[in-house]
């Protein structure tokens, strides 16, 4: 996957949760709730291939594995807490819509904050692996 192809889902998914945490934060009406559950299921299943895929880029060979785990740590430990506690706190002062709609706002914030990475290129392959990547159509 190339750094665009990388950048541009992981944009992507960010921009669909925008609309997804939007949608909860407006309405209760069934119809709308499904259209957001499933944009969840590709917001979540899209976004962690590329940021797995991006950590596996950033990190030498010999500290992969240790990369892996710290994003995992960090999203799936640290992430969820912070993120539950502030959820539990926007919940209580505000409601279930300004926590939705806090969501929304820090979904759209990361979406602008992905796109100053287009400039970066740590997250390109290396020309070695960029090239035979291309000639067997995969990955990388």
């Amino acid at each position: 996957m190339a750094l665009a192809g990388l950048l541009t889902l992981m944009t992507g998914c960010l921009g669909l949760a925008v609309l997804r945490w939007g949608l909860n934060a407006a309405t209760s009406w069934l119809p709308a709730l499904l259209v957001a559950q499933l944009l969840h299921a590709f917001t979540f299943a899209a976004f962690h291939v590329a940021a797995v895929t991006g950590t596996h880029r950033l990190f030498p060979e010999s500290l992969r594995s240790s990369g892996q785990s710290l994003y995992s740590g960090l999203t799936y430990g640290a992430g969820n807490a912070l993120g539950f506690l502030g959820a539990g706190a926007i919940f209580k002062w505000g409601g279930s819509g300004s926590m939705f709609l806090t969501a929304a706002g820090m979904a759209l914030a990361a979406a602008l904050l992905s796109l100053g990475l287009w400039r970066e290129t740590a997250l390109r392959l290396p020309e070695p692996v960029a090239a035979s990547a291309t000639r067997c159509g995969g990955l990388g």
